[in-house]
């Protein structure tokens, strides 16, 4: 399951709830130990305070990433700092990458993320995906409705999504090929 802050976390006026700063410590901690270009000399404490070395810690890991060097220095719900920390939790996101098949056979294609931020691969409930090649002749599923989800912000192995006929007409689940 994914897992996600629920305020800004970062320099004030940010909130920084002491859940959310634990929560982004352990995550840290995890990326040190499987990211090839993240280190940390010790672990961080999770005790939820920022303090100079997470923020240090944080900025470091945001900028080893790209797509993340706009966000250095501040994470935000359902954002894309979250979206690569999650990949360090066990967590499998479904990503515009993922391959997903309708409950016939058929090819699910990502049109839309569902997000306005295209830099972040990370799925949301609102993500459009086309189903094509669906073998049913009556009525092949066309699309995938996500009807829910672990967190409001991504969606994982967990989320559950149902195929539909053009009609809107329920046909079976989105099959997650891989993640």
């Amino acid at each position: 399951m994914a897992r996600d802050i629920i305020a800004n976390v970062g320099a004030p006026p940010a909130p920084n709830i002491p859940n959310d700063i634990a929560l982004l410590q352990d995550l840290l901690n995890k990326a040190s130990i499987l990211d090839p270009y993240f280190y940390l000399e010790k672990p961080l404490p999770t005790d939820g305070t920022v303090d100079a070395r997470f923020v240090e810690a944080l900025k470091s890991f945001q900028s080893n990433y790209p797509n993340l060097r706009d966000e250095v220095g501040r994470i935000v719900p359902g954002g894309r700092t979250m979206a690569q920390l999650n990949a360090y939790d066990g967590t499998r996101l479904l990503t515009r990458t993922s391959q997903m098949k309708c409950s016939h056979g058929g090819s699910v294609t990502i049109a839309s993320t569902g997000r306005t931020d295209p830099m972040n691969p990370a799925l949301t409930l609102a993500a459009v995906c086309v189903v094509s090649g669906c073998p049913m002749p009556q009525a092949p599923c066309m699309r995938v409705s996500w009807i829910s989800s672990a967190t409001p912000n991504f969606l994982d192995m967990g989320s559950v999504g149902l195929c539909q006929t053009a009609a809107g007409v329920p046909t079976g689940p989105v099959i997650v090929v891989s993640p």
